[in-house]
């Protein structure tokens, strides 16, 4: 996957790239990001792709799929 994908409630795309577009977005209060910068940094060593879902009444959630889950690789 070579884009983030964000409908205003759900946030997709390669783990490492989101954490790279919140660190890096000048819109974005870094302090209210910490701990979800610190939860994708704990699983970016496993997870391919990470599904955030920060429209979560009780505060965000994270889904994520590791090169295992793949079933048919499209080239």
């Amino acid at each position: 996957m070579n884009n983030i994908y964000d409908n205003g409630a759900l946030m997709i795309g390669n783990v490492k790239d989101i954490i790279e577009y919140i660190k890096n977005d000048e819109t974005l209060e870094t302090w209210e990001y910490e701990d979800l910068l610190k939860d994708l940094e704990d699983i970016k060593d496993i997870a391919e792709i990470v599904m955030i879902n920060y429209d979560n009444p009780m505060g965000y959630e994270i889904n994520y799929w590791k090169h295992d889950d793949i079933i048919i690789e499209v080239i």
